[in-house]
């Protein structure tokens, strides 16, 4: 009995031991989530991007009465907001390391995959192809970010 008991005493230390140094945050559904890492890539696309337009076969067009409050929010903590076709939704995202293709995953577990064709800053363009397989080149815009004023 003596050695059970000692055994449990180790391993509930190794445990609480194993979980240290690890950052979390808290998820929506009540679990915890580890914030993500992004390199210089991955943090240009964090901003509240809004719909410019669309391009369908080389033609651009301006947003539709059903899209004119579209937009793309990707936050640093890992979550993103987007509204599709005037449909919100929300849930986490991760780029990958050549920072060109986004993967948004919804709350209730739907994976979304945006492939990154440009990204000027206050300009991103990505294909996204939906699920007929229809491809749809979807053109956001950010404001500019304003250079600090020379002192």
């Amino acid at each position: 009995m003596k050695k059970l008991f000692t055994l449990l005493l180790c391993l509930g230390g190794l445990t609480m031991f194993a979980q240290q140094g690890k950052t979390t945050t808290p998820a929506t559904n009540g679990t915890t989530k580890t914030a993500p890492t992004l390199n210089d890539k991955g943090k240009a696309l964090v901003k509240e991007w809004k719909l410019k337009g669309t391009e369908t076969f080389d033609l651009a067009q301006d947003p539709t009465e059903l899209q004119k409050n579209d937009l793309l929010n990707l936050m640093e903590n890992g979550r993103y907001r987007l509204i599709y076709d005037g449909v919100a939704e929300g849930g986490t995202w991760t780029v990958d390391a050549a920072g060109t293709w986004i993967k948004l995953t919804t709350d209730a577990g739907a994976v979304k995959q945006f492939k990154v064709l440009s990204n000027t800053g206050t300009e991103l363009k990505i294909d996204y192809r939906d699920g007929t397989g229809t491809h749809n080149i979807l053109i956001y815009s950010a404001p500019a970010v304003a250079a600090p004023a020379a002192k």
